[in-house]
């Protein structure tokens, strides 16, 4: 009966990830030390994903929202002055 070797490291698989997932692994493990570099850009960056996803949801949630808090004016109403 053949016993398994307590002291060895996994099995290595049977084939190598792709070079895309390889950068892409490489690339995730230089992110923090990228967004470290760059507080305020980082900032910027969460602030606009953020307000993408708030603005989305909203959007689905209620659609006619921005119609309904700034209404258009109809056109050809005189009652607002044309610039020059």
């Amino acid at each position: 009966m053949r016993r398994p070797d307590r002291y060895a490291g996994p099995a290595l698989p049977d084939r190598l990830p792709s070079w895309r997932a390889a950068l892409t692994l490489a690339a995730l493990s230089a992110l923090p030390f990228v967004l470290g570099a760059f507080p305020v850009a980082t900032a910027v960056l969460a602030a606009a994903l953020a307000g993408t996803v708030v603005g989305v949801a909203l959007h689905r949630r209620y659609p006619d929202a921005v119609d309904r808090a700034a209404p258009r004016l109809p056109a050809g109403d005189e009652s607002v002055p044309a610039d020059g």
